[in-house]
């Protein structure tokens, strides 16, 4: 899936704090996981230990994620910061693609500059190094003979 299809299967929101925040019904779907398994994903996923950039914990009520609200029916779903959304991709049982394009993608939202993240940007090669048949015969022998024995 490339960042056009990404843009496509899940979008964006800005809540009235100015968080920005994806729907986990969204971001399921998106990571092409079966929808019959989202009650136990989400279940994990909000229990779950991530690394954040400000410390190893769980996701924080109100802060990492909230309650998605709905009139009428049973079902849960919540919103979810864009950061653990990131980190929910990369753990994800899903095809590992789908799962670096999708978290390639939230961090360049997440990034908010334009720009994408560094750590994610692609570094120039390094230059193949040339190997050189070495001629023995140009080479003197300056062997030494120890007296061992």
């Amino acid at each position: 899936m490339s960042y056009a299809n990404q843009k496509n299967s899940i979008q964006v929101l800005i809540s009235k704090k100015g968080t920005k925040v994806v729907i986990a019904s969204q971001l399921h779907r998106a990571l092409g996981i079966p929808m019959f398994k989202f009650n136990r994903n989400i279940a994990k996923w909000i229990k779950g230990v991530y690394a954040f950039e400000d410390d190893m914990r769980s996701p924080v009520d109100c802060k990492d994620f909230g309650e998605r609200k709905f009139e009428h029916g049973k079902q849960k779903d919540y919103y979810l910061s864009l950061e653990l959304a990131r980190l929910i991709c990369l753990q994800a049982e899903a095809d590992s693609t789908v799962k670096l394009n999708l978290a390639k993608y939230l961090a360049f939202e997440e990034d908010g500059t334009g720009n994408m993240p560094i750590f994610f940007q692609r570094r120039n090669k390094p230059q193949k190094r040339i190997k050189r048949k070495l001629n023995v015969n140009n080479h003197k022998s300056t062997g030494v003979q120890l007296g061992l024995w």
